[in-house]
């Protein structure tokens, strides 16, 4: 825009439109220039100009800080609110429907299944473990589950019926969570 202006002021013989493209220019210009003196007064003193009310947000930070944090607080997190918004997104049958998709609880059950060896390893509490111990221990020690397991397994898996077990135990968690989702809201 200012080439613009500058190439308007020495053009040869101005007629309506070249002092229409000059004044549309200077304009733009001096827009321009209020513009970036403002937006940068309010983060530093422009040209290191010593005008006493630059550098706003700098001098000003911790208390705006404050006042976004108490308006957000206020006006979008409030207990009712989240409440609200919660209940009508309704997680417990978005997670339910996720789960009903056989790739995702096959994915599910094969990282619980994974993953529980090391969940029970981590548990260190003797109580459990005792009762644990008193339950399968003791009284089936004489009995070995390693083949009767593997061949239950190997036949569930020759079938695929896992995958139908997965699917009512799904629908039952899905069952229990949407006879409850008002306790579960009013818990938390």
């Amino acid at each position: 825009m200012a080439l613009l202006f500058i190439a308007t002021t020495f053009a040869p013989r101005p007629d309506f439109w070249i002092p229409l493209i000059r004044a549309t220019a200077e304009a733009s210009v001096v827009g321009a220039l209020a513009d970036w003196f403002a937006v940068t007064a309010i983060f530093r003193q422009p040209l290191g100009l010593p005008i006493p009310h630059p550098a706003i947000v700098p001098r000003n930070k911790e208390r705006i800080g404050e006042g976004l944090a108490n308006f957000l607080e206020h006006n979008f997190l409030t207990p009712e609110l989240v409440r609200n918004r919660l209940h009508s997104i309704s997680p417990a049958r978005l997670a339910a429907d996720w789960l009903s998709c056989p790739d995702n609880a096959a994915a599910v059950a094969d990282r619980l299944a994974r993953s529980l060896p090391y969940l029970l390893g981590a548990v260190d509490d003797r109580d459990f473990r005792q009762f644990i111990g008193d339950m399968l221990g003791r009284r089936h020690a004489a009995l070995d589950l390693g083949p009767i397991l593997g061949r239950a397994i190997a036949m569930l898996t020759a079938n695929r019926f896992h995958e139908t077990l997965v699917d009512r135990f799904l629908d039952f968690c899905r069952e229990f969570i949407d006879t409850r989702e008002d306790q579960f809201y009013a818990a938390a």
